[in-house]
């Protein structure tokens, strides 16, 4: 299993996390919770679509690299969200 770097960000009843290594991977919820377990869904089923197609699937990045980068912004946090694969 791997972890990509997710970052969060929102408040009240509308979060979101974008996955920074893979463009357009994105969960929301009405709870933190509910966001990155969109979010982690989101990862497993966008990384299935892209190898089933023989697509390249970006590598994770650090999270010292992703931190470095100055994506994340004031007021949004860097969080792990794994790489869950359905055996099958």
């Amino acid at each position: 299993m791997s972890d990509y770097v997710g970052i969060l960000e929102g408040g009240g009843g509308n979060w979101g996390v974008r996955i920074f290594d893979i463009d357009g991977c994105v969960g929301a919820g009405a709870t933190a919770e509910a966001a990155i377990a969109a979010a982690t869904e989101a990862l497993r089923d966008v990384v299935a679509y892209k190898r089933s197609g023989n697509h390249p699937v970006p590598s994770p990045s650090s999270l010292a690299h992703v931190m470095a980068s100055g994506e994340v912004r004031a007021g949004e946090r860097a969080i792990l969200i794994p790489l869950t694969i359905d055996a099958g």
